[in-house]
């Protein structure tokens, strides 16, 4: 028998990999994942992102005991140093967001810095710079399928296990 998940409602499934706002399944998971991108040497959310980030708050209060990694990054431009300090407040940012807005326990979230590493474009162009300056995160909920009934072999006392 198969097993099958329903999608939490209000979550719409991703139709491509990497999408965001949706829901993913792969496996035995279920992730919404969340990229915002900034400004050159910014930490300020872009209105534009809100509602990715309105989903992703909505997901976490439907899930209250999901932690959640936010990782910011920046480019390669100004020192490393530097973009250590403005990675940590771009996740940061993302952080209070979903305190302020969404009323999500901030012992809930972490957050981390990755300054210019590991990037997701080259750094040699400004639109490979424009996709390195962003936050990701990906919300993970394990799915346990439903165990309709359960029968074991060579067991004769009769018992039917369910």
């Amino acid at each position: 028998e198969e097993s099958r998940y329903v999608l939490p409602e209000g979550f719409p499934p991703c139709k491509t990999v990497g999408e965001t706002g949706c829901i993913s399944l792969n496996g035995n998971q279920m992730s919404m994942n969340l990229d915002v991108k900034y400004a050159n040497d910014k930490a300020v959310i872009l209105g534009s992102y809100e509602p990715q980030l309105d989903s992703l708050g909505k997901f976490l209060k439907a899930y209250p005991s999901i932690q959640l990694t936010i990782n910011g990054y920046t480019s390669n431009t100004g020192t490393f140093s530097h973009n250590q300090v403005l990675s940590n407040h771009r996740a940061e940012s993302v952080k209070q967001y979903l305190i302020s807005h969404a009323g999500i326990n901030p012992t809930r979230l972490s957050t981390h810095g990755w300054s210019w590493n590991n990037p997701v474009a080259s750094n040699k162009t400004p639109e490979g710079r424009a996709e390195n300056r962003r936050v990701e995160a990906v919300a993970t909920v394990p799915l346990k399928p439903t165990v309709t009934r359960v029968e074991i072999r060579g067991d004769n006392s009769g018992a039917n296990n369910e």
